[in-house]
């Protein structure tokens, strides 16, 4: 049986966090946690992203 990576042992592209950052650096929070609840979803065990909901 060949096993196949799943997002949940994947990380989030540059790209994804880039944006996150920018959205930090604006301070413009109600769409930081949108966005950021997305990217939780597709990569649920990614300590970051928890950490920027303050989790």
């Amino acid at each position: 049986m060949i096993k196949r990576k799943t997002a949940m042992h994947s990380q989030p592209s540059q790209k994804d966090m880039k944006i996150l950052e920018a959205l930090y650096s604006s301070e413009k929070f109600s769409k930081l946690e949108i966005e950021t609840k997305k990217l939780i979803k597709k990569y649920p065990n990614v300590p970051t992203l928890l950490n920027i909901l303050g989790f």
